[in-house]
């Protein structure tokens, strides 16, 4: 299962907005359309173009809490908990209030120190030893889904250059802390209750 990060936009909006009012860089008034776009990017699921604006923004204002709070949302997204993790707590000392981020990151960056990685031509599976042989099963079950999935949407995001995660959590309660669903909400949602996969 994959995490589900670009869902925060809603829940970090008022945080990043809090970050941003009290600024010292004139030049960001300028870029406050750029900020929200790529919030909204991220979102859309539309992780590459996000990335690409949050670059440039935190290039251009390294020591704005907002620009480095959208650097940690990317980063999470991209699976890269470590410096995620390390722009948020540069973003909350900041100012920026980001606790249902912060909560996620740590969860989802626990469980990636001891997850192994199962590359294929598209993906990065990210899996505990028990799991090995879902892993397994999963590469093809997802690389088949990718090509006629993405190919029939024109949505082909591992092309541009970065394999997408995914990775598989052992139990509710992994899966509960990685996305801030409930795990009343995981237990009783339509996927988990009929686990039918075809590609």
């Amino acid at each position: 299962m994959m995490p589900r990060p670009f869902l925060l936009g809603a829940l970090l909006v008022a945080a990043l907005s809090g970050a941003l009012p009290g600024t010292s860089h004139a030049g960001l008034s300028e870029d406050r359309a750029q900020l929200k776009e790529a919030n909204k990017l991220l979102d859309d699921w539309q992780l590459e173009d996000a990335q690409a604006i949050a670059q440039m923004l935190l290039a251009k204002y390294p020591s704005e809490p907002g620009i480095s709070l959208l650097a940690s949302r990317v980063q999470h997204a991209r699976g890269e908990y470590e410096s995620a993790l390390s722009l948020l707590e540069f973003a909350v000392a900041g100012g920026a209030e980001a606790d249902v981020l912060d909560g996620l990151i740590r969860s989802s960056g626990g469980y990636a120190l001891h997850a192994a990685t199962l590359e294929t031509p598209h993906f990065k599976i990210r899996y505990l030893n028990k799991d090995e042989i879902v892993a397994h099963y999963l590469e093809d079950v997802i690389e088949a889904a990718y090509q006629k999935v993405g190919g029939a949407l024109e949505l082909l995001p591992a092309e541009r250059g970065e394999k997408i995660v995914v990775e598989i959590y052992p139990n509710a309660r992994g899966l509960s802390g990685a996305t801030g669903l409930t795990i009343d909400e995981i237990e009783t949602s339509e996927p988990s209750r009929s686990a039918n996969i075809t590609a």
